[in-house]
């Protein structure tokens, strides 16, 4: 059996709730056959989120998509570059601060996504959903956990294909100027980015 792990975030600051979880837990996937989705919520903490990932990792894991919430954004951003910075000044769900400016202190200064972007964005122009490239992931820890996975990918499993995916609010009508996608539409789009990302992995 082949596993895809797919991650969201959970709160911080006064937030009641995130669309990077919420579009992912209690969503149904279907899938090439041989292959099932293993849900992991990661922590918005420096300090346990790639503590909390990593034992998911095992040797049956052939994909990994990690989703992060972007409030300026209307569309699914497929984020095309990692980079090896991080905000030592913004402070995590905890109010703790990462200790360094850099993700990883023997690490290169990027790494491209593996995701096929391509095929991306033509699976979900198809159902309708609005879709972007993004090279930009930030310096929190979207960019942080995106930097490690694909650290994790190019030194311990370069058989995997993985990156991140930026996802916008959930939209909510009866607020003035409120911007995002529908949550159906959300949990629409990780179906199609599961299926799209693990029938790329099969070859």
């Amino acid at each position: 059996m082949a596993v895809i792990v797919l991650t969201g975030y959970g709160l911080w600051g006064n937030r009641t709730i995130n669309p990077s979880w919420e579009m992912l837990r209690e969503t149904e996937f279907a899938l090439p056959s041989g292959w099932e989705v293993r849900l992991v919520q990661l922590p918005v903490s420096w300090a346990t989120v790639w503590d909390t990932l990593a034992p998911e990792l095992t040797a049956e894991v052939k994909a990994v998509v990690c989703f992060g919430l972007s409030e300026g954004i209307r569309a699914i951003a497929l984020e095309g570059i990692a980079k090896n910075r991080v905000n030592s000044r913004e402070v995590d769900a905890l109010g703790k601060l990462f200790p360094s400016d850099f993700a990883c202190a023997i690490g290169p200064a990027c790494y491209p996504t593996r995701l096929p972007v391509k095929a991306l964005h033509t699976a979900l122009a198809a159902e309708g959903i609005p879709s972007k490239d993004s090279d930009d992931a930030g310096d929190y820890l979207c960019n942080y956990i995106f930097y490690e996975i694909m650290y994790w990918i190019a030194n311990t499993r370069p058989d995997v294909i993985g990156g991140f995916v930026h996802v916008p609010p959930i939209a909510n009508p009866t607020l003035p100027g409120n911007t995002g996608l529908p949550l159906p539409t959300l949990r629409r789009a990780a179906q199609v980015i599961a299926g799209t990302v693990a029938d790329a992995a099969r070859y």
